[in-house]
């Protein structure tokens, strides 16, 4: 028996999505957390720590515009990640699919960033930008698969949680 079988038969898809709103829900927090310290912290201190990072001198106007942009986008992902964690307990399809649509824009979006890295000669983290895509684009199939069986009717969201059979 492979590792996929096990993991495949022992959650049900309504539990691996709602593990995937839920853990997508703590990642925006800690960014947006992260993005708000380092907005309020010495002006100083911040170039520096990133300018060490990157190896590369960087305006700080800049700098607050890409922190800001990563407070929105994480702020949309957590409204989103909320959405998918309601439509998959409620049975709304609707919810479901705007995750998996916003979902596929910051497939989408890590993937240039990416390619901007790559550029810039930033290989590490464009390769962990990509690593990360991946696993993310996993999820996105396991939602899609709920997705799909929520609209042929498969899924009963009761407090059981159970996939009815196939009937064919």
């Amino acid at each position: 028996m492979s590792w996929k079988n096990v993991f495949s038969h022992q959650f049900s898809p309504v539990v691996k999505c709602t593990v995937i709103g839920c853990l997508t829900t703590i990642i925006s927090l800690v960014l947006i957390t992260m993005s708000i310290v380092y907005l309020s912290g010495e002006e100083h201190k911040k170039i520096e720590l990133l300018q060490k990072i990157l190896k590369s001198s960087m305006n700080k106007t800049w700098l607050d515009f890409l922190t800001v942009m990563t407070i929105i986008v994480s702020s949309l992902w957590m409204i989103f990640s909320g959405s998918l964690i309601i439509g998959v307990l409620k049975n709304y399809i609707g919810f479901v699919l705007s995750y998996f649509v916003y979902g596929i824009f910051v497939v989408i979006a890590f993937n240039l960033c990416a390619l901007l890295l790559l550029l810039h000669q930033h290989w590490i983290i464009a390769v962990t930008e990509i690593i990360l895509s991946l696993v993310y684009i996993r999820a996105l199939v396991t939602i899609y698969n709920v997705y799909d069986l929520m609209q042929r009717g498969k899924i009963i969201n009761n407090n059981k949680q159970n996939l009815l059979e196939d009937s064919i």
